[in-house]
């Protein structure tokens, strides 16, 4: 089973640098534990080198923020900080398109499935709690934007000596997986894994 593709969409360095300004715009009116959110009627071009496929994600996009060293617990990412609005908090984000702003160096994300049928809560494992999971897929960050599949258990770790910021827009939660990654082949967007 494969989380993660690349896909073939060139980041210019005036880009990143946009990013980054809209990131120090945005972070203050975060709440402590939520990356800073922008919305599309507000910040356009941030959706720019997606446009052939911006219609398939929220009009939200997260600003994520991770310094060196950092691991990102097993989780599985939902409508928590309302990128599909009032949907209701808990509505599982089934995948979503990541344009690294920063030099990714061993930067590794790894997908989960659990081995037994107990009821995992989505935080379970933000609370310490552990369960007896099995990876199924891992992907190294390059510099390329990435399609993950973010509906399914998954963790993080910024291996790199620098702070990791990146552009996260979220599918719609009603486009699963396997629709956003045949729109990103159709689009020619896809590369091969």
């Amino acid at each position: 089973m494969k989380c993660c593709y690349e896909l073939n969409i060139e980041i210019s360095d005036a880009y990143k640098e946009r990013v980054k300004e809209i990131y120090d715009l945005c972070k203050d009116d975060a709440k402590k534990d939520v990356a800073p959110d922008c919305m599309r009627k507000e910040f356009p071009e941030l959706w720019a080198p997606i446009e052939p496929v911006a219609d398939w994600f929220s009009p939200v996009v997260r600003m994520l923020y991770e310094p060196p060293g950092q691991k990102v617990v097993k989780h599985i990412d939902l409508n928590a900080h309302a990128q599909y609005g009032d949907a209701g908090r808990y509505i599982i984000c089934p995948g979503a398109l990541n344009i690294p702003c920063f030099k990714p160096i061993g930067d590794i994300t790894k997908w989960w499935r659990q081995k037994n049928p107990e009821f995992i809560h989505p935080y379970d494992f933000w609370k310490g709690k552990d369960h007896d999971m099995v990876e199924i897929d891992s992907f190294e960050i390059t510099t390329k934007p990435v399609m993950l599949r973010t509906g399914v258990f998954h963790s993080a770790e910024n291996n790199g000596n620098e702070n990791r910021l990146m552009v996260s827009f979220f599918t719609h939660w009603t486009v699963d997986w396997d629709t956003i990654i045949d729109v990103m082949s159709s689009n020619g967007l896809l590369l091969p894994r």
